[in-house]
């Protein structure tokens, strides 16, 4: 077998704690079999005689539905395999399993297959858990949610009751119909095509519980029900609401929380389960980019979101945003991005996110490692792309006497890390803002060495949590906190989409800027003779260390992931900051190229909310 796939082997899941030997034995009985993109692996209704290790590429599994259409079933991605559960079984799989990415496949034939899981117990555990996984997936599918009916909207006024008709009249347009019960009297801004009734009787009074809940027994052929509370309400006004109410929404304004806080202690402490299906809506003015900081609040919701409201008649890009995050919780969908590690090469997830944007897909969470974390947590903060784009090759720039030196590039990053010059940097655009403040939720991954694993966070000081997940071994110091010595992301977890999954993404977009990797270190190639190599400098080595395990590292996260998108960067080197726009624009088109497999994806995650094919028509 070719040393390249032998590794691959080597790293993959079915492999782990196998012994060197061990896993030579299984590389000699299997074939190498080499795949095209949309060639045919497997026929729906053929019988499968053996079982396959996928160690490079990506295939799918077509199902075809009733009404003829095919449907993509599963992805089947680096690192996974396909065929383990036929061992058991003399039934046909019932599905077409086609290449998307040109894939090295290595099939075991089945006799052979049954001998090696009776022969390696570890092998055989190891299968066992990836046929869990999938089956797992089948029986409680990540796009599967419970969606809420009735809701509760609380302490609205005329800005935030335009929200609640945004989200309304977005659920109408895919072919919801959406109810309003409103203390106000006046149904604007609600949609004339939207049903609306008054909480209030022609006297002014509220309707009482029993009137209320007649009203709703009335609108139960309704797919959703809101309920529109202006001001404060007191807490026995809101108890009925809070009780029949499957999610509870209460906006709060950054500088006048404290009334919602008030009210929230005193439901909670009669009803402390209604925390569960309670969340908190921060609205931010225009000149805000992030939300304050109440641990408080936190303690007594299930989750927040952030709204900007802007006095013009124009959304804003984070108004925009903030209003597709809560469409998509409503209808059970969690858009994630897990951006890799990769020094400068992460520059190119610039380029991937601004390609998003235009094309109108918003995400919901973002987890990084490494460059993913730089770039990462300032678009969360509510950076533009642009900005990005702009800013690091401005702020990065070499002197001229780093321009001067051979490799001063990389003897540069050396200085930004031995000088702490990235923790400056970054307050200038972070200050003190924590990341549970971002307008998207993010969550930053870094190694401790005291435990030997991944650390993953979601809160605490934004700029810490980018130092520590770029804090390259060697060319600085471990960060020294709360009992942990914490270097880069990378060494266990290039590609964070398992984060993602643990926090219930149904749709899970990969951006791997390690994914592709030039042979060539220094002069040095392939084929170059031995007496014309020439041996690396020690920076330059350690460099190219980082990459070969990004490269490997990032192949194991994007199991994970229901789509990968791959900008080949490697052209550039690892510290060529300058070089951001090419890379970004690289990203850029990586992505508009993935776009059909991304629209697939969510078109079969949420047919009617993703049916639309640009940001326009969405909007």
């Amino acid at each position: 077998m070719d040393p390249h796939h032998l590794t691959l082997l080597r790293i993959h899941d079915a492999c782990q704690g196998l012994s060197a030997e061990e896993i030579e034995a299984l590389a000699e009985q299997a074939d190498v079999v080499h795949v095209a993109a949309s060639e045919l692996v497997h026929s729906a209704g053929d019988e499968l005689d053996a079982m396959f290790i996928v160690v490079e590429g990506r295939l799918k599994m077509m199902l075809e539905m009733p009404d003829g259409r095919q449907r993509t079933v599963r992805y089947i991605s680096a690192g996974d395999q396909f065929g383990a559960l036929m061992l058991v079984s003399d039934d046909e799989l019932p599905v077409d399993v086609i290449v998307e990415e040109t894939a090295v496949l290595l099939r075991f034939k089945k006799e052979t297959a049954l001998q090696i899981v009776e022969q390696f117990p570890v092998f055989r555990r190891n299968l066992l858990r990836k046929i869990g996984f999938a089956t797992r997936d089948v029986l409680l599918p990540r796009h599967t949610r419970v969606l809420p009916k009735l809701i509760t909207f609380v302490n609205a006024d005329h800005k935030t009751r335009k929200l609640v008709a945004e989200f309304a009249l977005r659920l109408s347009r895919i072919g919801e119909q959406v109810g309003v019960l409103c203390d106000s009297p006046n149904a604007s801004p609600f949609d004339s095509a939207i049903p609306f009734r008054p909480l209030r009787k022609q006297d002014g009074e509220m309707l009482d519980h029993a009137e209320l809940h007649a009203t709703i027994q009335q609108w139960t052929e309704l797919s959703r029900i809101f309920i529109v509370l202006d001001g404060t309400p007191s807490a026995d006004r809101l108890a009925f609401p809070f009780e029949v109410s499957d999610a509870v929404f209460c906006f709060a304004a950054t500088d006048r929380f404290h009334p919602v806080l008030e009210l929230l202690k005193g439901m909670m402490q009669d009803s402390p389960s209604w925390e569960k299906k309670t969340h908190l809506v921060w609205v931010l003015r225009e000149d805000e980019k992030v939300a304050p900081v109440v641990p408080e609040l936190g303690k007594l919701t299930k989750r927040d979101f952030k709204l900007q409201v802007s006095d013009s008649q124009a959304p804003t890009r984070l108004s925009t945003q903030g209003i597709d995050r809560i469409v998509h919780y409503l209808r059970g969908v969690s858009v994630g991005m897990a951006l890799s590690g990769g020094a400068a090469h992460g520059m190119a997830h610039l380029g991937v996110l601004k390609a998003l944007e235009e094309e109108g897909i918003t995400l919901d969470r973002i987890a990084g490692t490494s460059a993913g974390v730089l770039t990462g947590v300032l678009y969360c903060a509510g950076y533009t792309p642009d900005w990005g784009i702009h800013q690091f090759p401005h702020d990065l720039e070499p002197g001229s006497i780093y321009k001067k030196l051979p490799k001063g590039g990389a003897f540069y990053m050396l200085k930004q890390y031995r000088s702490h010059t990235w923790d400056e940097m970054l307050r200038s655009y972070l200050s003190d803002w924590r990341l549970e403040q971002c307008p998207i939720p993010v969550s930053t991954v870094t190694t401790d060495l005291i435990s030997a694993r991944s650390v993953v966070r979601s809160s605490g000081d934004a700029v810490d949590a980018i130092l520590e997940s770029i804090n390259l071994p060697v060319l600085s110091a471990p960060i020294c906190r709360d009992g942990m010595l914490l270097v880069d992301g990378g060494i266990l977890n290039n590609l964070p989409a398992d984060v993602l999954v643990r926090q219930d993404c149904n749709c899970v977009i990969g951006v791997d800027v390690a994914a592709n990797i030039q042979h060539r270190v220094g002069d040095n190639v392939p084929n170059t003779p031995t007496k014309r190599m020439k041996t690396p400098g020690v920076l330059a080595t350690l460099l190219r260390c980082f990459n070969v395990q990004a490269h490997n590292m990032s192949r194991v996260g994007a199991q994970r992931a229901d789509v990968t998108i791959t900008p080949n960067v490697s052209m550039f080197k690892s510290s060529a900051f300058r070089q951001t726009p090419e890379m970004a624009d690289i990203g850029y088109r990586a992505t508009k190229e993935t776009l059909p497999q991304i629209r697939e994806f969510l078109q079969n995650l949420d047919g009617d909310l993703f049916h639309v094919t640009s940001a326009t028509e969405a909007r």
